[in-house]
């Protein structure tokens, strides 16, 4: 039995994993952690067996020692990613095993990873997360993969939640590292709402035209299928949040000497306002190009999103990858990308036991 720590538990993604991770392992023991105790309790009295803790990611020696008090060996991070270095950094002076909703963890935390004696696997949601755990599923089933595109449209407002702005600032500002694509050996970036393809999502979405965005599996997949050569992750946001993110970078309002100010006034005026029943809506495709029975061939893999939305869906996805963090421990350590992780087989069979939502996928032989 691990006893679970959910940092940020009371934040919107936050209560949707704890509440999961409640329901799927009653075995293990839960701790909500976070900065509003009062929010914790009420989210420990709604679902179950848990403890509410307060802890401040932001000072580390204190949150070391209230989740040492609590014995947690396992940590799931649910904080803003401005936080994820120092959650990563608590995780490790406990010899914690941890999880968090997409960062892109480097080698010098590798190694930190590795001299704490734990597994650090970034990326639990659904992408990062579920998909790359589906692109080993078909590197497991195909003779060889040869391109992935991941693909989604997510109907969100700039500022329902902290987490939601900031987020949404990183992926638009010019600054941020990591957006671009993978191509025949080499990392390529690109500026922001660069590499625009025009993608079919099912009904309501239809005809949406999506750019590169700056997730980690661009650079982490090809690392772990070495016959890759074309990686990359495109998106779309409502277009008015599009467009406006674009005249804030025109005008040099996302640099790091003036966000902070443009944060600010967006929260002001938008902060905690959604888009009603559309908040979180979205749809999601991966798809994989490769050798499969000697043809070359695409295979679609699409989910069956829930009402709730992709952000429910999500933490779905987080809750099931922290199960089975917590289930079979570090039996590699360092920093290990849920393809290196964790067994498709196994992850796909959770998901469908717990009856979260469907995954299907399909091939189609590619004429010459």
């Amino acid at each position: 039995m691990s006893k679970i720590a959910v940092l940020g538990a009371a934040g919107h993604l936050g209560r949707i994993i704890s509440a999961e991770l409640a329901r799927l392992a009653p075995e293990h023991e839960l701790v909500l952690a976070g900065r509003d105790v009062a929010a914790l309790s009420d989210l420990a009295e709604q679902i179950g067996p848990a403890k509410a803790v307060r802890v401040d990611v932001n000072d580390r020696d204190a949150a070391v020692s209230a989740l040492e008090r609590e014995h947690a060996d396992v940590i799931v991070n649910c904080t803003t990613l401005l936080l994820f270095a120092e959650a990563f950094e608590i995780a490790s002076r406990l010899g914690a095993n941890y999880t968090d909703l997409g960062s892109a963890l480097n080698a010098s935390q590798d190694q930190q990873a590795r001299a704490a004696g734990i597994a650090a696997v970034p990326g639990l949601g659904l992408t990062p997360g579920l998909s790359n755990v589906l692109v080993r599923h078909a590197a497991d089933s195909m003779d060889v993969i040869e391109e992935v595109e991941i693909l989604f449209v997510l109907h969100r407002a700039i500022a329902s939640t902290h987490a939601v702005l900031n987020t949404t600032i990183w992926g638009f500002s010019e600054q941020t590292d990591g957006r671009g694509y993978f191509s025949n050996g080499r990392f390529r970036p690109v500026p922001p709402g660069d590499g625009s393809r025009t993608v079919e999502f099912p009904p309501p979405f239809g005809r949406v035209v999506t750019s590169l965005r700056p997730h980690p599996e661009a650079r982490d997949l090809p690392q772990s299928f070495k016959t890759l050569r074309h990686c990359a992750v495109r998106a779309a946001y409502p277009t008015e949040i599009e467009n406006d993110m674009r005249v804030l970078n025109k005008y040099g309002l996302l640099h790091p000497d003036f966000v902070e100010t443009a944060r600010a006034a967006i929260w002001r005026s938008f902060g905690g306002k959604t888009l009603g029943r559309l908040e979180g809506t979205g749809a999601f495709r991966l798809e994989v190009v490769g050798v499969l029975d000697g043809r070359r061939s695409l295979r679609r893999y699409s989910v069956g999103v829930p009402k709730e939305g992709l952000y429910a869906y999500s933490g779905y996805c987080a809750a099931v990858g922290a199960l089975l963090l917590a289930r079979h421990g570090a039996a590699t350590t360092g920093v290990l990308p849920p393809e290196r992780y964790f067994d498709p087989t196994e992850y796909l069979a959770e998901l469908d036991q717990q009856a979260i939502a469907t995954v299907e996928w399909e091939d189609s032989p590619i004429e010459a």
